[in-house]
């Protein structure tokens, strides 16, 4: 994968690739009056009517804080529609990677990187749109995703939970080493936290600080 590759000083965002674990994929409907797209790679969220798939954005005026999983399809702006069906994707419905106990790598971002491994075992927040380095909120010809960790949104928002560095970058930083400089992003190795299908969340066991 042209996009796995050691830390850089430039910041690299592909949202988040499944990896080990079941991969299991599910077909969700999207709401044809959502109008941010989906992308392979990001975070997707329950809509507030809870039977249609959004990007997650953080607002929680239009989606319910929990994540279904990971996109593995596009559906561009206002694309979607509820008459799609499940049974066959399309380009009006999402394909999501919706195992709760999925493995996934990406990046953590310019503005939040990982230090001194005290993130490490705790639930961390995404960076949806706006980071640093990116243009827009999908990047190159494959379209994917440029949504990011950040280590200094860990809150009740947080969708993952670190379990530490991908090993790619292991010959080159460790979990209690600080990074460098804050464009240096290293890429991580995390598991969903709230999750609309477990029983992990908000409470016991949600450690963010």
């Amino acid at each position: 994968m042209a996009y796995l590759q050691p830390k850089s000083t430039t910041p690299r965002y592909f949202g988040f690739v499944p990896c080990g674990g079941s991969q299991r994929t599910n077909i969700y409907l999207v709401s044809s009056s959502e109008g941010d797209p989906i992308y392979p790679g990001d975070v997707v969220v329950m809509a507030t009517d809870k039977h249609t798939a959004r990007r997650r954005t953080g607002s929680s005026s239009t989606d319910v804080g929990l994540m279904i999983g990971v996109a593995a399809s596009i559906v561009l702006a206002n694309e979607g529609s509820t008459a799609a069906g499940i049974n066959s994707l399309s380009s009006q419905n999402c394909l999501i990677y919706d195992d709760p106990d999925q493995m996934y790598f990406g990046t953590d971002s310019s503005s939040g990187v990982l230090g001194v491994g005290t993130h490490v075992g705790k639930s961390v927040g995404v960076c949806s749109t706006g980071v640093v380095g990116s243009t827009g909120v999908a990047t190159g010809t494959l379209k994917r995703s440029v949504m990011a960790l950040s280590m200094v949104t860990a809150s009740s928002q947080g969708m993952f939970r670190v379990l530490g560095i991908h090993p790619i970058d292991d010959n080159f930083s460790t979990a209690a080493s600080v990074a460098a400089a804050s464009s240096e992003t290293r890429t991580l190795m995390v598991v969903p936290d709230l999750h609309v299908f477990s029983g992990r969340g908000a409470g016991a066991g949600h450690i963010t600080t």
